[in-house]
């Protein structure tokens, strides 16, 4: 029998679909407006990557460690770089969650 994710497959990659850290390249950052069931049609950022099929929709955590990451607040600037996602948790109203956040590929210089 199908999982339902087999199902109703998503363009951006989910925490559960990450199970350990990968280096990748920034091959694009756009706008683009997805549904949020709690909020109706949204417009969010989403980082696109070279080595992927799947984007990663930045939350403000994650955008303001890739700009500390690779020094620079404008976005064109990311284009060409690497980052790396890992899994973790986090805490989101005192219920543990698993979560995508980014950091300097290890063993590599940023920006």
């Amino acid at each position: 029998m199908p999982n339902v994710n087999d199902m109703f497959p998503s363009k951006y990659v989910k925490s559960n679909e990450l199970s350990q850290p990968v280096a990748l390249t920034i091959r694009d950052v756009k706008s683009e407006m997805v549904h949020n069931p709690r909020k109706g049609d949204i417009d969010v950022w989403v980082l696109y990557f070279n080595e992927a099929k799947k984007g990663l929709i930045l939350n403000k955590v994650n955008a303001f460690a890739i700009a500390e990451i690779l020094g620079s607040q404008d976005t064109e600037d990311w284009v060409g770089h690497k980052i790396e996602l890992y899994p973790t948790t986090v805490r989101v109203a005192g219920k543990t969650k698993a979560a995508i956040r980014v950091r300097k590929p290890s063993g590599e210089e940023s920006g």
